[in-house]
């Protein structure tokens, strides 16, 4: 799948707004997150099921993180992060804070990607 491919969906949550977030993520892919505390700011809001990962330095919300039922770590990656942001397809709406906590869930694991988060 290329970057060409991938059409971001931007989430109207007022967090999301304010930082003009939309999430990109390949549910056959895979998201590999490193970097230690100094690095990223982790930080839980609305419902506090998933975990937005900030750049301390820079200030851009880098991904969003979350547990399936199974206990897997799935996430995606904000479009904000690439250098290239031109080369994504239009974003989609959605509206993740209009589900109940299982439905959001559910909706996560079928659209992002099984996830390595390696903090130092």
């Amino acid at each position: 799948m290329t970057v060409q491919s991938l059409s971001p969906r931007a989430c109207d949550c007022d967090f999301c707004t304010r930082h003009h977030a939309a999430w990109v993520s390949d549910p056959e892919g895979h998201l590999a997150v490193r970097g230690n505390d100094a690095m990223l700011q982790r930080y839980r809001q609305g419902s506090e099921q998933a975990e937005f990962l900030v750049c301390r330095q820079c200030g851009v919300l880098v991904a969003v993180i979350a547990r399936d039922n199974d206990e897997r770590l799935i996430g995606a990656v904000n479009r904000n992060a690439f250098d290239s942001q031109d080369e994504f397809v239009d974003e989609t709406i959605v509206s993740p804070r209009l589900l109940a906590a299982e439905a959001k869930r559910a909706r996560w694991r079928q659209v992002w990607m099984p996830t390595d988060l390696s903090m130092r």
